[in-house]
C-alpha cells in the first residue's frame, strides 16, 4: 500500500495513520482518500502467501467450458415454492415469448395431395378421412381401389332385398308403377319387343377346321365328335394317325372276306389245313428223286477209288523204295522269282534249269553253312561276324560316319571323342597336388575373377544363369554384405497409438525369416519412451530401442538381427501413445 518514510512525516499533520515497520523500525504513514463524507484508508488485499490479489469475483468461465462443480457466479432461476434452480438440460430456463414471429414445430408432415391407396397414417394428418359411427366409437370406412367403398348387405342393415312383390318399375311415359312378373321358379319374365345389336360371349373357341390328331377339347366345341354307346354311357371312338379307326374284329361272327390292296404284300394267316400246290406228293416227282439217288451212289464208288490211290502214296519214314508208290512234288518254272501274297497257298518256284529257289536269309542260326566261292569279289554278309582275337581291323566308318582322328598325346591312332550334348555330367574330382594344411608348393587348382571397374555397367544375367565372379583392379573380390540388393527391404512407420502392430514389408512368408540390419527411431513428443521389436505382434521381444523426448536412436547391427520364427511378420510396440514416434527399419528376408 502507499506509504511515506519517517523523513517525510509531518508531525503536525492531522491526516493519516502512522505505522511502524517492525523489520527496520521505520515509520510508515497510511494514506487515504479525501471524500465528501469520509476519508477511507487505502488498503491492498493479499492471499495467504502475501501475494496481492488484483481480481475478485470467483472463477470466470468461457463458452463450452466443462466443470463438474461450478465455482463463481452462475445463472439461476426461481422454480416452484421459491426454489432456486441452476439452468440445465433437465431444468431449463423458463422463457416468455413476446414476439409472435416464431417458427413452431407442429409435428405435422409436409403437405401432400390425397391419393388412392393412402397408407394408414402414423402421424397427425389434416385431410378428409372417411369415418363411420358404429354407435359407440368412430371407425374408418373400408374400401379398395377396385370396388370403392365396401357396403355390407347382410341382415343387420337397412337394405331390403328385392322380391317380385316389392320390386316395382315405372313404365316409361306413364306415372303408374307395376310389380314385375316372375314364373313359378322366380325367374323374371321379359317381353323382348326390340332386340338391339348385342355381342354375346358364348365361351366358344375361335372357329377352326377339323383335322387329324385333334386334341381332346377342354372347352365347348361344335363339330361331329365320334362317340360310341357301351350300353351305359357314351365313349369316344379310338383311332390313330397310322391305322385310322380301331375295330375289334373278335366280336364279328362268321367269315370275313380279306380282299383289296394292303400295306404289306404278304398277309399273315392261321389255318388248320391248306390245299397243297400243283404236283405236290405225286408219283412223278418221287421217281425223279430215285434217279438222283442212283447217280450219287455211282459217284461215291469213283470217289472211293481215288481215296485209295492217295492212301497208297503215304508211306512211313525209312520205307525201302522197291515198288512203293510215291507222290510227285512239282514246282512252277519262271525266269525270275515270283511275288506271292501273305496267307495264300502257292506252288514252289523253280528256275529254268530246274533248281529250286531258296531264301537263305530265312534259315535258322543253326543251319548248315553256305559255301562262299573264292572269286575275290567282296561278298555281302548279314548277321553276327566273329573276328579272331587281336586281329588288326581298319575301321573306315562308325555308324556310317568317318571317325575323327587327332594328334593327341597318345598318338594319331587314338580316336578323338566329343561328349554328346545330351550326355549326363561326367563325374570328375579335381584335386591339387598339395594336401590341406601342408606347405604351399607346385601349381594348385585356382579360381579366378573378372576385373570390373564399374559394376553398374554390367549386363545383368537372368535368374538361374551361371555368372562370372567380379573383382576390382587390385584383384579384391567384390562381395555384398548379407544378401543381394534385390532382396533388401525397408519401411517407415509413424505411430501414435502405442500398441503392438506388424510391419507391412517385413511380412509373413512361408519358410522365410526376417532380418534387420538398421533401426532408426525418433520421438517428437515431450514424453520419454522406447520401441520394442517383437517376433509377431504378441511374440517375444527381440530388441528394445530407446526413444528419448524430442530425440531418438540409430542402431546398426554388425550381425543382422534375425527373427527366430519363420512365416511370421516382424512387429513393433511403442511404450505408449506418444505423438509422434517415427520408426525406420532396413533389412532383408532369407530362407535360412
Amino acid at each position: 500500500m502507499p506509504f511515506r518514510t519517517a523523513a517525510n512525516i509531518d508531525r503536525g499533520q492531522t491526516h493519516g495513520l502512522i505505522i511502524s515497520n517492525a523489520s527496520d523500525n521505520s515509520v510508515l504513514v497510511a494514506t487515504g482518500a479525501a471524500l465528501t463524507n469520509s476519508q477511507p484508508m487505502h488498503v491492498a488485499l493479499v492471499d495467504g502467501t502475501g501475494t496481492q490479489i488484483t481480481t475478485t469475483g470467483g472463477t470466470q468461465y468461457t463458452e463450452a467450458d466443462i466443470d463438474t462443480t461450478i465455482t463463481g457466479t452462475a445463472l439461476m432461476w426461481e422454480d416452484a415454492a421459491d426454489t432456486l434452480r441452476a439452468v440445465s438440460a433437465s431444468k431449463p430456463l423458463p422463457v416468455d415469448i413476446q414476439d409472435a414471429s416464431v417458427v413452431v414445430d407442429t409435428e405435422f408432415p409436409a403437405a401432400a395431395a390425397i391419393t388412392d391407396n393412402f397408407a394408414n397414417p402414423t402421424t397427425t394428418n389434416i385431410m378428409s378421412m372417411g369415418m363411420l359411427w358404429d354407435g359407440a366409437t368412430w371407425d374408418r370406412a373400408k374400401g379398395d381401389s377396385t370396388d370403392g367403398a365396401l357396403v355390407n348387405l347382410g341382415s343387420n342393415n337397412d337394405v331390403i332385398q328385392a322380391t317380385p312383390t316389392n320390386l316395382k318399375v315405372q313404365i316409361f311415359g306413364d306415372d303408374t308403377t307395376s310389380a314385375l312378373n316372375t314364373d313359378a321358379s322366380g325367374d323374371l319374365q321379359v317381353d323382348v319387343l326390340t332386340m338391339p345389336s348385342v355381342t354375346v360371349d358364348s365361351e366358344f373357341p375361335t372357329a377352326a377346321a377339323i383335322t387329324d390328331a385333334f386334341a381332346n377339347p377342354t372347352t365347348t366345341s361344335v363339330m361331329a365328335m365320334g362317340m360310341g354307346w357301351n350300353g351305359t354311357t357314351w365313349d369316344r371312338l379310338k383311332s390313330d394317325t397310322t391305322n385310322g379307326l380301331d375295330v375289334d374284329v373278335t366280336r364279328v361272327s362268321g367269315s370275313v372276306a380279306v380282299t383289296g390292296t394292303f400295306w404289306q404284300a404278304t398277309q399273315p394267316i392261321s389255318a388248320a389245313s391248306l390245299p397243297l400246290p400243283t404236283g405236290a406228293s405225286t408219283s412223278a416227282n418221287q421217281s425223279t428223286a430215285n434217279t438222283s439217288l442212283a447217280n450219287i451212289d455211282t459217284d461215291t464208288t469213283a470217289i472211293q477209288t481215288s481215296v485209295e490211290l492217295i492212301d497208297d502214296i503215304i508211306v512211313a519214314q525209312g520205307t525201302a523204295l522197291g515198288t512203293t508208290k510215291v507222290g510227285l512234288l512239282a514246282g512252277s518254272v519262271t525266269t525270275a522269282a515270283p511275288t506271292f501274297t501273305t496267307g495264300q497257298i502257292n506252288q514252289l518256284s523253280l528256275t529254268t534249269s530246274g533248281a529250286l529257289r531258296v531264301d537263305l536269309g530265312a534259315t535258322s542260326a543253326n543251319a548248315t553253312a553256305v559255301k562262299v566261292d573264292g572269286s575275290a569279289v567282296t561278298q555281302p554278309v548279314s548277321g553276327t561276324v566273329s573276328i579272331t582275337a587281336n586281329s588288326a581291323v581298319n575301321v573306315a566308318q562308325i555308324n556310317g560316319v568317318t571317325p575323327l582322328m587327332g594328334a593327341g598325346n597318345t598318338g594319331t591312332g587314338s580316336p578323338r571323342v566329343t561328349i554328346a550334348t545330351d550326355q549326363a555330367a561326367v563325374a570328375t574330382t579335381p584335386a591339387g597336388n598339395v594336401a590341406h594344411d601342408a606347405a604351399d608348393s607346385g601349381n594348385p587348382i585356382k579360381i579366378g575373377a573378372k576385373v570390373e571397374t564399374s559394376p553398374k555397367g554390367i549386363t545383368l544375367p537372368i535368374d538361374g544363369d551361371r555368372t562370372d565372379l567380379y573383382a576390382d583392379s587390385d584383384g579384391m573380390l567384390m562381395v555384398k554384405n548379407h544378401t543381394s540388393n534385390a532382396d533388401t527391404i525397408n519401411e517407415r512407420i509413424a505411430d501414435t497409438a502405442g500398441t503392438s502392430a506388424a510391419f507391412t514389408n517385413f511380412s509373413a512368408v512361408a519358410s522365410t525369416f526376417n532380418y534387420v540390419t538398421t533401426i532408426a527411431v525418433y520421438n517428437s513428443s515431450a514424453t520419454n519412451g522406447y520401441v520394442d521389436i517383437r517376433d509377431g505382434t504378441a511374440g517375444a521381444i527381440l530388441f528394445t530401442v530407446p526413444a528419448p523426448t524430442v530425440g531418438g536412436s540409430v542402431i546398426t547391427f554388425p550381425v543382422p538381427l534375425r527373427q527366430p520364427t519363420a512365416n511370421t511378420a516382424l512387429a513393433y510396440d511403442v511404450s505408449g501413445a506418444l505423438t509422434t514416434v517415427y520408426i525406420s527399419v532396413v533389412g532383408f528376408q532369407s530362407k535360412v
